[in-house]
């Protein structure tokens, strides 16, 4: 499915999917978990997601309601107010500011249906498998093919510290260009589709190309000391559009996002409007309890005597402790809490019982 909702098959003309752990931000065709596949996927659930992406659009455009269509498609989209500084273990700091996106290319939304006990029910014959057919336990997306150009103000900094007190030495600045490639996938879970159903969310991408102007050095010592930044801000892209952090980094270096993500959004025929984006999690979450009814009606469709009270906690405890014990039966092994098990709370152990009175005199 394509990012307007229109369901396509030139996937299957590509080479074959590609695991998660072993692709590449450029990679088009991700596989989706095992647990979840593509076999019971049609245009009504695709339509559902294009819903729920277009609802997200229109909420951004108006959040007063009153706005849908190609009007809440948005012309243009930057981040205002908003800093990123990158800094090494070698004291070398870059920073880019005025943020904004020149174009994007249409990208691609794999869709998946995915059940818990679905490995050990794809090897069973057909009438168990008609008997044990369910609606599905959660949703994977897995958008791909991501490919967007920004432009943005840029400095290049060394701390120094003479006399012990430490200052930015400006090394470089001015403006850039910029190309993102990458995938996201995002992993959904309908047993609470009114509460806080993204369950997960991971990402790879790679800025394959940049170009520079402006710098107070060499472009050739520009260009090659802030390419030497590019894999550790890329590492971090998935993190700031998962869950909108302020501060991400590991031992080699640290991001810091100064202002928040504020986003500026502009729309044809409407003026600009600005988010604060907290990461994707938050946002779909939001999105998809605003639309807790329309997933509630698609559960129903999918499985006509969908009985709310068998979402409980206590009844998708004891149906994880079934699909466990099935999963096992055919070689897989997944402890309950983890995984495609984490929607289960396992119950807390009873209290100890009272000790025994001593017998009587």
């Amino acid at each position: 499915m394509d990012m307007f909702g229109n369901c396509w098959d030139v996937l299957a003309a590509k080479a074959a999917p590609v695991a998660f752990d072993e692709a590449q931000p450029s990679d088009t065709n991700v596989a989706l978990s095992g647990d979840c596949t593509q076999d019971f996927v049609d245009s009504f659930v695709a339509k559902q997601v294009s819903d729920l992406v277009a609802n997200m659009a229109a909420r951004i455009a108006d959040p007063d309601g009153g706005t849908s269509g190609e009007d809440a498609l948005p012309t243009g989209a930057g981040l205002q107010s908003t800093e990123l500084k990158l800094t090494l273990a070698t004291s070398q700091t870059f920073s880019a500011w005025n943020v904004s996106l020149i174009d994007f290319e249409p990208f691609v939304f794999k869709l998946g249906t995915c059940y818990d006990y679905l490995e050990w029910w794809r090897q069973q014959l057909a009438p168990t498998q008609l008997l044990t057919n369910r609606a599905p336990d959660g949703l994977q997306v897995i958008v791909s093919d991501i490919r967007m150009r920004f432009r943005y103000d840029w400095m290049l900094s060394q701390a120094t510290c003479p006399f012990f007190f430490c200052e930015q030495l400006p090394l470089g600045g001015g403006t850039a260009v910029q190309s993102l490639q990458g995938l996201l996938v995002l992993d959904i879970d309908l047993h609470k589709a009114g509460e806080a159903p993204i369950k997960g969310c991971k990402g790879k991408f790679i800025f394959d190309s940049i170009e520079l102007s402006g710098s107070s050095f060499s472009d050739q010592f520009s260009a090659a000391t802030v390419t030497d930044f590019m894999p550790h801000f890329a590492a971090e892209v998935s993190s700031l559009l998962c869950d909108g952090h302020k501060s991400v980094g590991d031992e080699g270096h640290k991001l810091d996002v100064i202002g928040g993500l504020a986003t500026r959004f502009e729309f044809a025929g409407k003026k600009a409007s600005k988010v604060h984006f907290a990461g994707l999690k938050r946002a779909v979450n939001e999105a998809m309890q605003a639309n807790a009814e329309a997933l509630k009606m698609l559960r129903w469709l999918q499985q006509a005597a969908y009985n709310p009270a068998k979402n409980s906690a206590r009844a998708r405890y004891e149906q994880a402790l079934v699909d466990q014990a099935r999963l096992a039966s055919v070689g897989i092994h997944v402890p309950l809490g983890q995984g495609r098990f984490s929607h289960v709370q396992i119950p807390s152990p009873p209290p100890p019982a009272p000790p025994a009175p001593p017998p009587p005199p």
